[in-house]
């Protein structure tokens, strides 16, 4: 089996493809991180988006009548 520097031929590409898949790596976990403080932050009180544009369609509706 040939090592995979040989398979792409070109240790600089070999780099830039490392590079590129530890990028993805740490945006997902960068994204799983942020999803869990922020579940954590709306249980303590702070409102969710849900609640939010409920409250902004009644002042809607409220101000139509």
């Amino acid at each position: 089996m040939n090592p995979s520097s040989e398979i792409i031929g070109n240790p600089f590409s070999l780099l830039i493809e490392r590079v590129f898949w530890l990028g993805i790596g740490f945006f997902l976990v960068a994204t799983i991180v942020n999803a869990i403080i922020g579940s954590r932050i709306n249980k303590h009180g702070n409102y969710r988006m849900e609640t939010k544009i409920k409250e902004i369609a009644q002042k809607a509706v409220e101000e139509n009548d």
